[in-house]
């Protein structure tokens, strides 16, 4: 009898435990569903703020600046794109969205322009175009375009932004552009990129990309570049002057040659007229003082005074 009690109330507790765990499961899917519940209803209330508020001002232009690498025409069409989206038609409205989209010199500009510009936005349009199209020579733009080079401190995309910015203001080809993009990286990328030899855009700043995440892997790899490339420098000069000295060493011995040389005459097949030998005229023979009658100046000694020979050969010595 205790037996069957025992397991009677086994069976009970187990029963209740049963109920414990499923009202506890329950709970927790309750509190759940309504977190889930309390998030969509703060996502649907943020949405609503945002359209009451004006959610186009995500679709905005960029700031304008007036850089030489600012493009007044496309921003000029994004701005008006957006005018249109927002339907504004109040002149003061469009005049101070453009005034908050302008930064620099840009807005500089537009804080002094004529009351005509602020009452009609196409003569604002029309001033803006104007001013900014022209306000810098396109030999200039060719020559920061030239002079581009990636600086230590700048990232990648930023670079390569800025030479599409300005390859699309100069209207240059494709090939135009990548050969700017491969001129002004580091040494490293342009070795990788032009091993590549990419045929387009796409294809150098993609290998430029890859180049630039090696690096970054390995970073040792940039300082063994750049110490071959010094090698290969050093290694250059060593050459050059190599030849130089080979070049001087010809010369040198040339000359050498030409001093151990005997002294030809001049003018070839010439007779001495006092003695019928050829190889001299007849000022330079030595038969002269025979025919003329001079006598060659004796030697004396300053010694002894003698006669014959020199104080050095002397015999009182």
């Amino acid at each position: 009898m205790n037996s069957k009690y025992n397991l009677r109330n086994a069976r009970g507790n187990m029963a209740e435990n049963a109920d414990i765990s499923i009202t506890v499961e329950d709970e927790a899917t309750v509190q759940i569903n309504q977190q889930f519940a309390n998030i969509e209803s703060v996502l649907r209330s943020l949405g609503n703020k945002m359209e009451k508020s004006g959610s186009s001002m995500t679709f905005c232009p960029s700031f304008f600046s007036g850089l030489p690498t600012d493009d007044p025409i496309s921003w000029l069409e994004r701005f008006r794109a957006w005018v249109d989206f927002n339907n504004w038609k109040d002149p003061n409205k469009i005049f101070n969205a453009m005034k908050l989209r302008l930064a620099g010199s840009a807005l500089e500009w537009i804080k002094n322009v004529s009351a005509n510009c602020i009452e009609n936005p196409e003569t604002l349009f029309q001033a803006f175009k104007d001013h900014f199209q022209n306000i810098h020579p396109k030999w200039l733009l060719e020559q920061q375009l030239y002079d581009r080079r990636m600086r230590e401190d700048e990232n990648l995309e930023d670079y390569a932004n800025d030479i599409e910015k300005r390859c699309i203001l100069l209207q240059k080809t494709e090939k135009d552009k990548v050969m700017c993009f491969i001129r002004g990286i580091t040494a490293t990328l342009r070795m990788f990129v032009i091993q590549r030899n990419p045929q387009n855009w796409q294809e150098a700043l993609h290998t430029a990309r890859l180049a630039n995440e090696s690096v970054h892997i390995l970073p040792q790899f940039n300082r063994t570049a750049d110490d071959q490339m010094q090698i290969s420098s050093v290694m250059q000069c060593i050459k050059s002057q190599n030849d130089t000295i080979a070049k001087l060493s010809e010369s040198v011995q040339k000359l050498t040659v030409s001093q151990n040389e005997p002294a030809v005459c001049a003018v070839s097949g010439v007779t001495c007229q006092m003695c019928d030998k050829p190889g001299h005229i007849a000022k330079n023979c030595n038969q002269l003082p025979r025919f003329t009658g001079q006598k060659k100046e004796e030697r004396r000694c300053y010694k002894c005074g003698t006669v014959g020979h020199i104080q050095r050969n002397c015999r009182k010595n």
